[in-house]
């Protein structure tokens, strides 16, 4: 299938969903349809929608077929072709009248073909600056793979000046779309930059929104495997991204039952001093290739066998760096899973995972079905975050698993026979029993609806 015919049947959906909402009332049980079994995605100032059942199947199918055709050069990420499909579809119904003026048919020509040009544009190459922390600035600039990391001096930012506006200087366009003074944009990137730790990457993508997703998703992949020669440093240092676990200090008050006097407990958790790439021991840094792994991280793709390995690096970083030990263990299991195993899933786990959904699921042999089909995809990208270093999850997929978590856990603690069981073994009997064949549990079939007003 060619992208025409993708935005072919996404044409027949919109067309469908704007049909039925023309005579569609919905009432406050549509919204727990949606949380139970749905998906709902909005756009300003265009409205939201919200699709289960046999139209929340073919926007998949159809967001499956983009995104396989989209994607294959990977200049555009999964998330942003599920952004510019909502975009379209929403710009299409236009639910909340923003343009009214144009009938349906203009309204849904004109979508696609935006949403045509958005997918097909050339690509150019970008420059993004990412700001590191738990970074000493002590041996930089460094650079490793494909990232150079660096500390934001004055240099380095007149630098960084010079190349946006030339070597005259001149006006920066900010994120407002307002051309400020000539000096301004100086001022700006000093403000914003100066001292920091900030990390260099390159990236070929289609949009600015692209380029972010890809720039973040070899950065985070590249400080995780960097975060795995930390551990081999004193201090157990780590480096990270705003809005990650930092250093921080737990307080606990205590108090005695034998009247003496309380006190403050203050542990500090997290790393204790900031990483420097010089404290790597020479020795470890060459009996763990060092040099080699970079090089890894420096291609755009890496061989099955390097992102294996890298995949394994990476999920170990991340376990050298966790604060709860049993995280910990469950990241380094997930390490030697991804190392031993390989993009190979395991095919007896896969199967009893959608089975036992499916039939906690659904009461029907053709809900069971879908239910299964489902279950098995949703298993799928797990093995490919696990097994590959694949770390994007789209929107609609994380509802997909978020919904079937509350689903199962609704009808284990509302729901017949389970009400009644007192010990795993029920549990796993019943299991048993459905799978030979045995009655299904009650369970309501939700009813199908399109569209919510923003």
């Amino acid at each position: 299938m060619n992208l025409d015919q993708s935005l072919a049947s996404l044409r027949q959906l919109v067309a469908h969903l704007h049909a039925k909402s023309q005579s569609t009332e919905h009432s406050s049980a549509d919204f727990r349809r949606v949380i139970m079994g749905g998906t709902y995605f909005t756009r300003a100032p265009y409205g939201g929608l919200a699709l289960i059942d046999d139209e929340l199947k073919s926007y998949r199918n159809c967001l499956h077929d983009i995104s396989e055709i989209a994607t294959k050069k990977g200049l555009i990420s999964r998330s942003a072709v599920e952004s510019h499909v909502q975009l379209a579809i929403l710009k299409a119904l236009d639910i909340n009248g923003i343009q009214a003026s144009l009938d349906f048919d203009k309204r849904l020509s004109g979508a696609l073909v935006e949403l045509k040009k958005s997918l097909l544009v050339t690509p150019q190459r970008w420059e993004l600056h990412l700001q590191v922390l738990g970074l000493s600035a002590k041996g930089l600039p460094y650079k490793f793979g494909a990232c150079e990391f660096y500390l934001a001096d004055e240099a380095r930012i007149k630098h960084i000046h010079e190349k946006i506006n030339g070597p005259g200087g001149g006006a920066v366009q900010m994120a407002g779309g307002v051309d400020t003074q000539p000096d301004w944009g100086l001022a700006q990137l000093k403000r914003v930059m100066i001292g920091g730790t900030w990390c260099t990457i390159h990236v070929d993508a289609i949009d600015k929104e692209a380029a972010l997703v890809l720039a973040e998703r070899h950065l985070r992949l590249t400080i995780d495997v960097i975060n795995f020669y930390a551990e081999v440093t004193v201090g157990r240092a780590r480096i990270f991204l705003p809005g990650d676990a930092g250093p921080s200090r737990r307080r606990g008050l205590r108090i005695p039952s034998d009247g003496s006097a309380p006190d403050i407990t203050q542990t500090q958790v997290g790393p204790l001093e900031e990483f420097s790439v010089v404290d790597i021991p020479e020795a470890m840094a060459q009996l763990l290739e060092l040099v080699r792994v970079s090089s890894w991280l420096e291609k755009s793709k890496p061989s099955e066998l390097e992102d294996r390995i890298l995949s394994a690096l990476q999920w170990a970083g991340r376990a050298g760096i966790a604060d709860r030990r049993e995280e910990a263990f469950l990241l380094y299991t997930i390490a030697m899973e991804s190392l031993l195993l390989g993009g190979r899933s395991n095919t007896e786990i896969t199967e009893k995972f959608a089975l036992r959904g499916a039939h906690l699921l659904s009461s029907d042999l053709d809900a069971r079905k879908n239910v299964y089909k489902d279950l098995k995809e949703l298993y799928g990208i797990r093995s490919a975050i696990v097994h590959s270093g694949s770390l994007e999850v789209t929107d609609d997929e994380l509802s997909r698993i978020a919904a079937v978590a509350r689903g199962a856990l609704v009808s284990v603690l509302h729901l017949p026979p389970f009400l009644l069981m007192t010990a795993e073994s029920e549990f796993e009997e019943w299991f048993k029993d459905q799978l030979l064949g045995a009655s299904q549990i009650p369970y309501e079939k939700p009813q199908s609806w399109t569209s919510l007003p923003s």
